[in-house]
């Protein structure tokens, strides 16, 4: 017997689980994801905006499931959320899930304090201290760039930034990283090369995901972005953030 596809469970049950990790709000310097919005107490940002998109286009309701961001994975393979709704497509992370096509990019940056004169060669010197979201694809980069790197994993965006004013950390390795950080974070800088371009560790692409051998409910999702940013609704929400995050 075929396997039941977790699409017909979700239009059957007539919700969507999502799991998000809610941050705060863009004016502390977040990026514009998925936030609780202070003046409507309803979830908002980016991610929000297509999966609401989403969901109504399947007539179901959207249940965002608030969880740290390293245990989103396993919920998808336990059954506990249905999909993930933005997750860079890593070979390890293939093996267990299937992504759709791309939705967002973003770029990994290094940020250093203002005052520092660090440079990718002093980063990578032993001793030296690094800040990286907990379960995050960045994990990776820190040990390809700053192999002797201390690594002290974080579960919220805005401990990256508190950690390297304290001088409790040298660097934080982030993404994406918005313009408006450095407006209310202004100790605090991107790293950048001699000719003043900004060091990019990675470019990274944000795809939809569903368990692996879900070919249904993964066809749907793909039909449905092209469906999507051809009408225009999808290229708006994406433009609208891109224009956010740091050039």
């Amino acid at each position: 017997m075929d396997q039941i596809s977790n699409l017909d469970r979700i239009r059957k049950n007539g919700v969507m689980r999502i799991p998000v990790a809610f941050t705060k709000e863009p004016k502390y310097g977040v990026s514009e994801e998925f936030y609780i919005d202070s003046a409507t107490g309803k979830p908002a940002g980016v991610v929000i905006e297509y999966m609401d998109l989403m969901c109504a286009d399947l007539g179901v309701k959207a249940e965002y499931m608030d969880m740290p961001w390293g245990e989103h994975i396993d919920a998808l393979l336990t059954d506990k959320v249905d999909i993930l709704p933005k997750h860079s497509n890593l070979p390890s992370r293939a093996l267990v899930v299937d992504f759709a096509q791309r939705v967002i990019n973003f770029d990994v940056l290094v940020i250093i304090r203002k005052d520092s004169d660090e440079t990718m060669e002093t980063l990578n010197m032993p001793g030296k201290k690094v800040a990286v979201s907990k379960g995050s694809s960045n994990l990776d980069l820190i040990k390809k760039y700053f192999p002797q790197a201390e690594v002290t994993e974080i579960e919220e965006y805005t401990m990256g930034a508190d950690l390297l004013e304290a001088g409790e950390v040298d660097f934080w390795v982030e993404s994406p990283v918005v313009k408006k950080l450095f407006e209310v974070r202004p100790k605090i800088k991107p790293l950048r090369k001699e000719d003043g371009s900004l060091v990019i560790l990675a470019r990274e692409y944000a795809h939809p995901g569903v368990k692996a051998g879900d070919s249904r409910f993964l066809n749907w999702i793909n039909n449905w972005m092209m469906y999507r940013l051809a009408t225009g609704e999808l290229q708006e929400i994406i433009d609208r953030w891109k224009a956010t995050l740091m050039e």
